[in-house]
């Protein structure tokens, strides 16, 4: 089964910061990027996430972004939102990114994202 690619957008250092934990975690990360952005022009960011997407090539992605509504999140909907291979995830925490990279080889775009996601809520405790 082909790898699941991901992207992680989001505002100031958080998508590298983030990124650099799970790396103390579980080691060396391939095909996985980042794009960070502060407030500002969105045809810049847009021209960002495009280019970062070829870069990782081909295959099943999960872009990852760090909140619903921002500039990230609405330009990844209306660019990828009807393509099948693409799936957009608005909200992430650090659980939720160890368990795509724990099980990205194993299971298909659909099955990953419904267990991504289930980590994220459940994760979230009193």
């Amino acid at each position: 089964m082909p790898t699941v690619k991901g992207l992680l957008i989001g505002h100031g250092k958080f998508p590298e910061t983030l990124l650099d934990v799970v790396r103390t975690i579980i080691g060396e990360i391939t095909d996985f990027a980042t794009v960070s952005y502060e407030v500002g022009p969105s045809e810049e960011l847009e021209q960002k996430i495009k280019q970062t997407l070829a870069n990782l090539g081909d295959g099943e992605k999960i872009i990852f972004v760090d909140l619903y509504g921002s500039s990230g999140a609405n330009i990844c909907n209306r660019l990828l939102a009807n393509i099948p291979s693409v799936a957009i995830i608005c909200g992430v925490n650090l659980p939720m990114l160890i368990k795509f990279f724990r099980y990205r080889h194993q299971l298909d775009l659909k099955e990953l994202v419904l267990l991504v996601k289930k980590t994220g809520q459940e994760e979230i405790r009193r």
